[in-house]
């Protein structure tokens, strides 16, 4: 039996060091990505698909939601970035100053709130909002000491609540635009 083991946990062992090998697939932008957004915006503008488009992106200031941001920016996109850190953001905005940024703090329901406001007061319409930010808080979260300012569990509180509350009130903002999207993005 001991022999069984040894041969399963050599196989999984196996199976996890050949998928953790596999290079990440590169985005193709030229051949994919460019004429999707061309496709979204009604142009064929090569160089600025997304001009005049207005999209808000939660997380902007690391990992998927900076590259998102500097994509997307890059693609004529009017970018609001929406991220917790201060000195990050101005990081962020001195790489790309087209870019707008907010502050927020999204385990703070009250700062999703303060941060709708303002994106509201500075744009008529938004055509993407990307709820991109998401937190994994390890073991913590099971001993109950990660919890929102609200009191909620921190992690349900960044990666669910603070979207649903974001979304709700750039709902107005979102449909003045011609056509408005949603995107979350998760992870396992």
């Amino acid at each position: 039996m001991k022999t069984f083991y040894i041969l399963v946990g050599a196989v999984v062992a196996a199976v996890v060091g050949v998928i953790a090998h596999v290079p990440p697939r590169e985005l193709d932008w030229d051949g994919h990505v460019v004429p999707m957004a061309q496709r979204f915006a009604g142009t064929d503008d090569d160089e600025a698909p997304l001009t005049g488009n207005i999209v808000v992106v939660t997380g902007a200031t690391s990992g998927i939601g900076k590259s998102l941001t500097q994509k997307l920016s890059r693609l004529g996109a009017r970018v609001v970035a929406l991220g917790r850190s201060p000195r990050k953001l101005q990081n962020l905005r001195d790489e790309i100053p087209s870019i707008d940024t907010v502050e927020v703090d999204l385990v703070d329901l009250a700062s999703v709130a303060a941060a709708a406001r303002q994106v509201s007061e500075r744009y008529t319409h938004i055509d993407i909002l990307i709820n991109n930010a998401g937190i994994h808080d390890g073991f913590s979260n099971m001993l109950g000491t990660s919890v929102s300012a609200q009191g909620y569990d921190q992690v349900f509180a960044v990666n669910y609540l603070s979207h649903f509350l974001l979304t709700e009130l750039l709902t107005p903002k979102l449909l003045n635009s011609t056509k408005p999207t949603v995107a979350h993005v998760a992870s396992s």
